[in-house]
């Protein structure tokens, strides 16, 4: 049988959370209308480039799917008993839209999953990532001052300021609070 590679160009962000929702549905009706003939939802392709005849140019890299994210939560859920995810949105270009990115996610999986996502925080569209990752470097250690740097400082705090989870008990119950008192102590 033959394979297909579905390839689209073009659209934007949803300006609102009830537009992403629309447009997710869209999208997962088309899914489910397409069945058991869809063989691999795969993964998006990250960066583009346009080639004209006056010349080519880098497209902008685009935010994280969507689709990609519920398929994770999907298959977690369904298959790994995983009931609660919290979720980070990266490169959003600012805390809005990185909340507006959630909330569509959140409108879908309350809809059709057994499960809940919380809003964790977001990852700014930073230069700085790529650079690190091409480097083969901890982003915190080779640009520790970076805009994504402290987001991540925001977001470890916000974990470790959390009380642990109250099912875990014995070894890792004492594992969770000696990582929050060293961490603490190296504050």
């Amino acid at each position: 049988m033959a394979k297909f590679l579905l390839v689209t160009r073009g659209g934007t962000m949803p300006e609102s959370a009830d537009e992403g929702a629309r447009v997710m549905q869209a999208w997962m009706d088309w899914f489910t209308a397409v069945g058991d003939h869809m063989v691999d939802s795969g993964n998006p392709f990250s960066m583009g480039r346009e080639v004209t005849k006056t010349g080519n140019r880098d497209l902008p890299l685009e935010p994280t799917s969507l689709t990609d994210a519920y398929a994770a939560v999907k298959v977690l859920s369904q298959q790994a008993g995983v009931r609660y995810f919290n979720v980070v949105v990266n490169t959003a270009p600012s805390e809005g839209a990185a909340k507006d990115i959630f909330e569509t996610l959140t409108s879908v999986t309350n809809r059709f999953l057994n499960a809940r996502v919380r809003y964790l925080g977001h990852l700014p569209r930073d230069e700085n990532m790529h650079r690190a990752i091409m480097a083969q470097r901890p982003l915190v250690d080779v640009f520790p001052h970076s805009p994504s740097s402290r987001a991540l400082a925001v977001l470890a705090d916000k974990l470790l300021n959390e009380p642990a989870p109250s099912p875990l008990d014995g070894g890792m119950k004492l594992l969770w609070q000696r990582l929050l008192r060293e961490s603490t102590v190296r504050s």
